[in-house]
């Protein structure tokens, strides 16, 4: 099963994890998996060469992706906001329609 997190505070998602695999199909047949990768890694593609953000912390290994914007400037943050909103609709229309293989949630913190 793939399980995603989203981070936010104050209405503004500061980042997502996403581990493990779908395992809807077998390994490179498997478009759940797919899916979640292209998206994801676009993403992340465009929040580090497309809006230039500098202090992004990232990491990405098989079955395991980490983007944290926390030691972002206010502005990074505020940048990044529409490819990540975006993202987060995405993945979890694909936890929706396959509850089976994937887990979405979204941890909300305080001021």
């Amino acid at each position: 099963m793939t399980k995603i997190e989203f981070s936010e505070k104050e209405d503004k998602i500061l980042s997502f994890l996403i581990k493990g695999h779908t395992q809807n199909n077998t390994y490179g047949n498997d478009i759940v998996c797919a899916s979640i990768s292209a998206t994801s890694q676009m993403t992340l593609n465009g929040i580090i060469e497309v809006l230039n953000v500098k202090k992004l912390n990232y990491e990405i290994k098989d079955g395991y992706m980490l983007c944290d914007l926390s030691d972002c400037s206010f502005e990074e943050i505020e940048k990044s906001q529409s490819m990540l909103i975006s993202l987060k609709l995405i993945l979890e229309e694909i936890a929706r329609n396959y509850p089976k293989n994937v887990q979405f949630r979204i941890r909300r913190y305080g001021k």
